[in-house]
């Protein structure tokens, strides 16, 4: 819109501390690590001056069905300071309030990574067992020793048990060939990364991630199924399936916060430009 004030207070300078882009990096950050963004709306004679971001943490969200602030079933924000202890309240016109995709409620987004909290632990795991397998030199897990049961003496096969243990663990001896006595013959007993299909899992949560996310897996360097012809196809199909229902979310939410009733009147709508996306 051809309006200066709120095109510098978007674009170029939030606030006094921070310029536009650290502003909505920050903003997107906490949508997507807690569910929901909280910016305070600091207006002036009916005009917006600066937008400040609330701690996403600190802050309550109220719904007054009894009408105890003044009108009932209002929705009002409350912010709670962790480190002066003091609360402001805000009513739902001054704060513009930014939520993930996912909602229950259709008020407060949800927050993502508890959302895949399962995925990214089956992914701990599985980096765990790798570093198993390297911390044992990649032996496996357990070398069964067969020799012949007529001689079989607990003591004296506990004693080579330890002697081997021994000799694997040395580092001198790490990846060379262990020595047995004749007569026996060893097995190894593990589960190998193909056999876990280790990179079949790992795969998989980076696809559930990206699903999520509302992202395509090639945005994680996932190329296994891409058949884009070249990077504009790719840029294109990001801003479509991606970025589109995220940047209509937040255009919304600004035209109903920031628009004057008049300007809302006359049909105006604020949109990001998406031109800088498409750039060579």
């Amino acid at each position: 819109i051809n309006n200066f004030r709120l095109d510098y207070v978007l674009n170029v300078e939030p606030n006094e501390y921070m310029t536009a882009c650290n502003f909505w990096e920050t903003v997107e950050f906490n949508r997507n690590l807690y569910g929901n963004a909280y910016v305070y709306n600091q207006m002036q004679g009916g005009n917006t001056i600066g937008l400040w971001i609330l701690p996403t943490d600190e802050v309550q969200m109220l719904c007054d069905i009894a009408g105890i602030f003044g009108v009932k079933n209002a929705i009002w924000y409350r912010w709670t300071d962790r480190r002066t202890a003091k609360q402001w309240l805000f009513s739902s016109e001054e704060i513009l309030h930014y939520k993930s995709s996912i909602s229950f409620d259709g008020y407060t987004g949800i927050c993502l990574p508890d959302l895949v909290q399962y995925h990214i632990d089956s992914k701990k795991y599985s980096q765990e067992y790798l570093s198993e397998l390297y911390k044992n030199k990649m032996m496996g897990n357990k070398v069964v020793v067969q020799y012949d049961t007529e001689n079989y003496d607990e003591k004296k096969a506990t004693e080579i048990a330890n002697q081997m243990q021994r000799f694997s663990n040395n580092e001198e001896n790490a990846g060379k060939w262990i020595p047995i006595p004749m007569g026996f013959s060893t097995k190894s007993i593990d589960m190998k990364l193909t056999d876990a299909q280790y990179e079949e899992l790992s795969k998989m949560s980076s696809l559930e991630l990206a699903a999520v996310f509302g992202i395509k897996p090639n945005i994680l360097n996932n190329y296994d199924h891409s058949s884009y012809s070249n990077s504009e196809t790719q840029q294109l199909d990001f801003y479509i399936n991606s970025l589109m229902p995220i940047l209509k979310a937040y255009n919304q939410e600004d035209t109903r916060k920031l628009l004057t009733g008049n300007e809302k009147k006359a049909g105006t709508r604020l949109e990001r430009d998406t031109d800088e996306l498409f750039k060579m």
